[in-house]
C-alpha cells in the first residue's frame, strides 16, 4: 500500500482494522498480559526511567550517579531503604534521594510557615 492509496482510502482501513481488532480481541489481549508477564521486570524499568525524565527531567543514568554519591542510603535518616526522588516542587529541582517516610515529613516543610508553626509547637511542648 502506498501512502497515496492510503489517504485515499482511509476510512476503509479504519473500519476493517476496527473490525478486525473486535473480532481479535481476546487474543490480542491474552498475548498482551503474556507479553507484559514475560517481561514485567523491564518494562518496570523502562517505566520509571520514562517517570523520572516525565516529572523531573533526570536520567536513570542521574539517579543512579545520585544513589552512588548517597552510598545507596536516604539522604536523612540514612537507612538503607526504598529510595524516592525529592524535589522542590516550586522549581522541580531534584534536591536527592529519600526513604518515603522522610520524604513525606520533609514535604509538609515545604511550607516555611508549617515548619515555623511546627519548630514552635516542638518548643513549647518539649521543655
Amino acid at each position: 500500500m502506498t501512502k497515496k492509496w492510503f489517504l485515499a482510502h482511509r476510512e476503509e482501513v479504519r473500519e476493517y482494522n476496527r473490525k478486525y481488532y473486535l473480532k481479535n480481541r481476546k487474543l490480542r489481549l491474552k498475548n498482551a498480559k503474556r507479553y507484559y508477564k514475560r517481561n514485567k521486570k523491564y518494562l518496570l524499568k523502562k517505566h520509571q526511567a520514562y517517570l523520572l525524565t516525565y516529572r523531573y527531567n533526570f536520567t536513570k543514568t542521574q539517579f543512579d550517579e545520585l544513589l552512588r554519591r548517597q552510598d545507596g542510603k536516604c539522604g536523612i535518616c540514612q537507612q538503607r531503604k526504598k529510595l524516592v526522588v525529592d524535589h522542590n516542587h516550586k522549581t522541580r529541582q531534584v534536591r536527592g534521594l529519600l526513604c518515603r517516610k522522610c520524604n513525606a515529613n520533609l514535604a509538609a516543610f515545604d511550607n516555611k510557615f508549617l515548619f515555623q508553626n511546627t519548630l514552635v509547637y516542638l518548643g513549647i511542648n518539649n521543655e
